[in-house]
């Protein structure tokens, strides 16, 4: 004579599936729930000086690129540049705050002595060519000001410092990311005008010929 178990009803996988019973006895099953996808976050972007040609100074007769200081007071300087690159902030990105690090190798001898930083407006600029008239550049429409320092250091130009109509530097690279023609990964460079900083000596900061670890640095950060 054969056996025959029953478990009130032949148990199927598909069953246990739809009902959550094996035998007529309920299981408590957990929902799994996958995770929802984490929302996009934002970013941040370091990046220095790398290239002699990325950094110079117009001092009226084109860029000097082999410095290694570059002078910020409009005596002897009308516009330094300064060129950053693959610069991975997706264009269209909120900057949420940039901030420009300079290494101030020699100090201003007054507190009114002004530069403004502009950005450049190129979706990817070129590296600055020996002679080149930095003011042929496009810039953005507004800038950052700052009164530079009467004392040697590393210093970071985030803000307007000196409410002559400026705006952050986050304002100044916002204007830059938003160009049809810019794009992740692209070159992003800004231009220095000493403005006001007619005063001699007016200050001077490292170069990368000078020290390549102490060049000017920018970052970013963006949602």
């Amino acid at each position: 004579m054969s056996k025959h178990f029953s478990l009130s009803g032949r148990f199927t996988r598909r069953s246990f599936l739809r009902t959550g019973f094996i035998g007529g006895t309920a299981l408590v099953i957990p929902q799994f729930v996958w995770p929802k996808q984490a929302c996009a976050q934002g970013g941040t972007y370091n990046g220095q000086i790398s290239q002699s040609s990325d950094d110079c100074a117009d001092n009226g007769t084109g860029a000097v690129l082999t410095q290694s200081t570059l002078k910020i007071y409009d005596k002897e300087t009308l516009y330094i540049g300064l060129r950053f690159l693959d610069v991975t902030v997706p264009a269209g990105a909120t900057i949420t705050s940039a901030t420009l690090t300079v290494d101030l190798v020699k100090a201003s001898s007054s507190p009114d002595n002004i530069i403004q930083v502009y950005g450049v407006l190129e979706g990817n600029p070129l590296t600055f060519g020996v002679g080149e008239s930095l003011d042929d550049r496009p810039r953005t429409s507004t800038y950052t000001g700052w009164n530079t320092p009467t004392t040697t250091g590393v210093y970071g130009i985030s803000a307007d410092t000196v409410g002559d109509g400026g705006s952050s530097l986050a304002t100044v690279i916002q204007q830059v990311v938003n160009q049809s023609t810019y794009a992740s990964g692209n070159a992003l460079a800004l231009i220095i005008d000493p403005n006001d900083a007619e005063i001699s000596p007016g200050g001077q900061i490292e170069a990368w010929d000078g020290s390549h670890a102490n060049a000017a640095q920018l970052s970013i950060s963006y949602s």
